[in-house]
């Protein structure tokens, strides 16, 4: 949410200083400047990284980029180890290894992009060395100033336009790194996209309510204007409630389409690394008598092969190599399948939440063409309360996360747990070919 009242009054009068966030994070020429390093494996991942080297914050920028980071601490580390132990992570879950010889794109932005460039691609090439990876460093597009304007924006709806406007790269970057260590916990994009509308939402009733506290103390000779207010005030957050709610139900409730839909993905992206690293007919045999493998579309047949072989010692490498290749397909064409469905999900929730949000800024719309008819002595009022209107929404800022927190305690705990299981499964299947 961006405090539009107090940019509205300040637009108005003209007179009052404006105090950027400049002046506290202003530039340091002793210092280097801060960067945003992206690492793409597919696992992806964004590290900020601050003036002096180190991460300040780290975000998966897909559900394979949580699984790297799952019970990992990267904070605190230089962008040179940070990356190469994110290639070593990926090493260990398979999702990069000596057979396919993946790209590894690293994208970094700011002041010290292509310095920082050319240390973490050298650190990236000692460890792929080290693991015995055939990988090329990419050198991904860095992003233009407005690029990380709008990064910054959609991190934090409480950071307004103005805010940036005068603000260099380095202290954008800073600034990113605050609004991403507040929703840290939150693993997944889902999940930080339904804590931002829900802070976007505590944020305008905050506002809202300071700014009706102050056309009440007005007297009656504006009832009429602040019962028309509350009004507006209401079906705004009406709007909100909604859209908050279908979030909820279509992104976060497990039990949604589209959540079962993700989990039949990462099951069977599980299932893919567990055959590819299925060297033996047992093996095979074991991993294909899990329920999960059952109700798959010629396994049955599959493992009355494989155990008519598992008899005869010296047939079973050449059983291996005539099954192996099907299981494979097998479980190739299910998870395409199962991505296929988890992208009509996704845009069938993503459509309904866009009905609900084409309502709400419908709101938002007739609220801010109000406020800018009250009468004059209103919107004095509002710029001599400027400050209490401004405290009001600082203090419901400070508590939104805890309040989404407590809400969402047992999804976010779930969530966090079958990640972590992710891993360890992912990590039990590459191990075994090591092994």
């Amino acid at each position: 949410m961006k405090n539009k009242l107090i940019a509205f009054v300040l637009a108005l009068m003209m007179v009052l200083p404006i105090f950027g966030l400049t002046s506290c994070f202003g530039k340091d020429k002793s210092k280097k400047e801060a960067s945003v390093m992206q690492v793409d494996i597919n696992p992806s991942v964004e590290f900020v990284v601050d003036t002096e080297g180190k991460i300040a914050s780290v975000t998966a920028l897909n559900d394979d980029g949580a699984v790297i980071l799952s019970g990992e601490v990267f904070v605190g580390l230089t962008a040179e180890e940070a990356a190469a132990k994110m290639v070593e992570i990926a090493k260990q879950t398979g999702y990069i290894s000596e057979a396919d010889n993946k790209d590894i794109t690293l994208t970094v932005s700011g002041g010290s992009a292509e310095n920082l460039f050319a240390s973490v691609k050298a650190s990236v090439n000692a460890k792929t060395s080290a693991l015995g990876i055939d990988s090329a460093v990419k050198k991904g597009a860095s992003l233009a100033k407005d690029e990380l304007k709008a990064l910054v924006l959609q991190a934090d709806p409480a950071i307004t336009e103005e805010e940036l406007a005068d603000m260099s790269e380095s202290d954008m970057i800073l600034l990113l790194a605050d609004a991403r260590k507040e929703y840290a916990v939150l693993a997944t994009e889902d999940f930080r996209e339904a804590y931002l509308q829900f802070k976007d939402s505590k944020l305008a009733l905050a506002e809202d309510e300071a700014v009706s506290d102050v056309i009440e103390k007005l007297g009656n000779a504006y009832a009429s204007t602040l019962t028309s207010y509350d009004n507006a005030v209401l079906a705004l957050n009406t709007a909100a409630e909604a859209v908050n709610t279908l979030y909820n139900s279509n992104f976060i409730d497990e039990n949604s389409v589209y959540c079962k839909a993700v989990a039949k993905v990462k099951e069977y992206r599980i299932c893919s690394v567990e055959i590819e690293n299925a060297t033996t007919v047992q093996d095979l045999l074991t991993l294909l008598q899990q329920e999960k493998y059952q109700n798959l579309p010629g396994i049955s047949e599959i493992i009355q092969g494989l155990q008519a072989g598992a008899v005869m010692p010296t047939m079973q490498q050449a059983v291996y190599s005539m099954y192996q290749p099907s299981v494979v397909a097998i479980i190739n064409t299910a998870l395409a399948g199962a991505e296929t469905a988890l992208a009509v999900a996704k845009a069938a929730a993503d459509q309904t939440v866009a009905v609900a949000l084409n309502t709400l800024e419908q709101a938002k719309t007739q609220l801010e063409l109000m406020k800018a008819q009250f009468p004059e002595e209103i919107k004095t009022a509002l710029t001599e309360n400027v400050s209490n209107i401004d405290k009001a929404v600082n203090d419901a800022k400070a508590q939104a996360f805890a309040d989404f927190e407590t809400a969402h305690k047992a999804a976010i705990d779930a969530m966090n747990a079958d990640i972590a299981a992710q891993k360890q499964a992912l990590i039990a299947a590459t191990s075994k070919t090591a092994e």
